[in-house]
């Protein structure tokens, strides 16, 4: 792809693109009628990336539908896309970077906090709960990395170590026991589930959200 465009409404496009800052890594260059080795490569980068998508929109809509869950499929997705030396948005775009989260403020660990929810909470008084405006969509986005070491409830358990943690244990295998993370994790609800079920749904709303809105913006079917 070439340079990013500029919008000529603000507003509309850098809206939408603000969402997601990066700059594309998927080729379409080929030799003759057939693809490069390097064209097939990324494009199957990019395939694993929209089922990866596909797959957690999906298990959001079953998760909102009482199959709860789901939610470790969609943290196994979140690994696949983010975690480890080959994640796919990495690989796919060169400069990416997502947006802060809310709170809480690392001072405040720094303090001796124990715990914190850096998100808003509804309750429906019907036994109900939703994490609301888990991120900062105001302020300047930040590297992959640093977006996943953000601590979430505590300095010790990050964004990066619940995903990983999800999707170790519960994901993609059925450990003996459980790490510092969950332990941690498991010992607080929001009503009657573990917290950490409803922030992953949360944290995969917001990464679905932005990547629709950058391969709209790239116009990748």
């Amino acid at each position: 792809m070439g340079s990013t465009p500029t919008p000529s409404a603000p507003g509309e496009v850098r809206e939408r693109f603000n969402r997601f800052v990066l700059k594309t890594n998927v080729a379409q260059a080929t030799v003759g009628s057939n693809p490069t080795l390097s064209a097939m490569n990324k494009s199957k980068s990019l395939d694993d990336l929209k089922s990866a998508l596909e797959i957690i929109d999906g298990n959001i809509d079953l998760f909102h539908q009482g199959k709860i869950s789901t939610y470790r499929v969609i943290a196994t997705q979140l690994h696949i896309l983010f975690c480890g030396n080959g994640a796919l948005i990495p690989r796919i775009f060169k400069e990416s970077a997502l947006h802060p989260l809310k709170g809480p403020r690392p001072e405040l660990f720094a303090q001796g906090l124990i715990f914190s929810s850096p998100a808003l909470i509804s309750f429906d008084g019907k036994g109900n709960s939703k994490v609301l405006k888990l991120f900062d969509e105001n302020k300047k986005p930040i590297s992959i990395e640093k977006w996943l070491n953000q601590p979430l409830f505590n300095e010790k358990v990050t964004i990066g170590k619940l995903i990983a943690s999800v999707r170790n244990k519960e994901g993609a295998h059925s450990d003996r026991n459980y790490n510092a993370t969950l332990i941690f994790t498991k010992s607080i609800k929001l009503v009657d589930e573990d917290i950490h079920v409803k922030y992953i749904v949360a944290i995969g709303e917001y990464v679905s959200r932005s990547l629709h809105s950058i391969l709209h913006h790239f116009k990748i079917n």
